[in-house]
């Protein structure tokens, strides 16, 4: 038995939290901002089968997460203001060497190996409403970019064939 780790971002609406959630991840009340967002971080270690690729990895992950809840990291985001984008996916060429490809539009399930997201892109944009007018935080928004360190350079790596 072997645990990879899990980790999920999300926004909720501030108000419907507001009125749902209790302890530390209810942010206290703020009328004038129900309609901002709020950011939790979802981490877990999922326990994944014994089937194995070639480079070790687990050939499957679970796409399904039951009794799961977050802890909120972010406050006062613009509604519509944390975007994730992916820039590349995981793809190979005829000879099994892999290069970076549009990703699908919808991740398949189950999801594996070989669908990686290769380069993901994030934005933040802060806001908060005082005396009637919204002000964004910063400015301009937050970017930047990440990519897993662990992705094969091979479809022999991965391929259970």
């Amino acid at each position: 038995m072997e645990v990879v780790k899990f980790v999920m971002i999300y926004p909720l609406n501030r108000g419907w939290v507001v009125a749902r959630a209790t302890g530390a991840e209810n942010p206290g009340p703020d009328p004038a901002n129900n309609d901002k967002w709020l950011l939790y971080i979802y981490e877990r270690n999922l326990v994944v089968d014994s089937n194995r690729l070639p480079n070790g990895l687990p050939a499957i992950i679970p796409t399904t997460i039951p009794g799961s809840s977050g802890n909120l990291l972010a406050d006062y985001v613009q509604p519509g203001g944390f975007v994730v984008s992916f820039a590349n996916c995981l793809g190979f060429d005829e000879e099994g060497l892999a290069r970076p490809v549009p990703c699908p539009a919808t991740p398949p399930a189950p999801l594996r190996a070989e669908h990686s997201a290769a380069q993901m892109r994030f934005s933040l944009q802060g806001e908060i409403r005082q005396g009637g007018r919204d002000a964004r935080v910063p400015a301009s928004p937050l970017r930047f970019e990440a990519a897993p360190r662990n992705l094969p350079l091979r479809l022999s790596e991965i391929s259970l064939n």
